[in-house]
């Protein structure tokens, strides 16, 4: 209802049949904490056993996009940012200006490198869609830590992985509650959809949500 209100795009009906494409390399990924892959895959069992259509897809089209992701977003966060940062120097927290700082550095050609690198390989990053509704994969690699980790850190290295893909393509994402650890630590697992198609997204997740708690449609 919120997004309808604030995109005007309409609300879709719910599918009667939803097909989710499990990105099966994400959940075998060894950076993957174990409670977390347990979770998701116990998630994945219960929407097999709700009637949600579960097929296995590849995400290397979309891991072969990251190493655009530095580039892009790095030059544009100084472009946009930047500015601020010279007129207001305490703004930001260091580690934010440190990484801010880092974009200033990525220079025009490398930044129109990496878009053109993105642009040849969207087509089959978008294929890894085929045939299915959403693709289902980690949100986090771990669940909760006390702290935020620092970006370049080797956890904050690895926080974005599973949602750089997105990022880069601009699929619709959503994250949607799958379970816990075994410390009782909630773990959320990622809905991806196609561009342009957010409402149809919506309405896959509200199928897949009630699948995982196992209420009745």
């Amino acid at each position: 209802a919120v997004f309808a209100a604030i995109s005007g795009v309409t609300p879709v009906a719910e599918p009667a049949t939803v097909r989710v494409g499990v990105l099966v390399d994400e959940l075998a990924d060894p950076r993957l904490q174990p409670g977390v892959r347990d979770a998701l895959m116990d998630a994945v069992s219960r929407l097999r056993g709700a009637g949600v259509v579960v097929v296995e897809r590849d995400a290397a089209p979309l891991r072969a996009l990251h190493d655009t992701f530095g580039p892009i977003i790095l030059h544009e966060a100084w472009a946009e940012l930047g500015p601020l940062l010279r007129l207001e120097p305490d703004h930001f927290s260091p580690d934010t200006e440190r990484l801010l700082r880092a974009g200033e550095r990525v220079d025009r050609a490398a930044y129109e490198s990496a878009l053109a690198e993105r642009a040849s390989l969207m087509p089959a990053a978008d294929a890894v869609l085929d045939g299915v509704d959403a693709l289902l994969g980690p949100v986090v690699a771990f669940t909760s830590p006390v702290d935020t980790p620092v970006l370049d850190s080797p956890d904050g290295e690895i926080e974005g992985l599973f949602t750089e893909g997105a990022n880069l393509t601009g699929q619709p994402a959503i994250s949607l509650p799958c379970g816990h650890d075994d410390d009782g630590l909630p773990v959320g697992l990622q809905l991806a959809g196609r561009r342009g198609r957010d409402a149809d997204l919506l309405a896959v997740a509200a199928v897949v949500e009630r699948a995982l708690a196992g209420g009745a449609r």
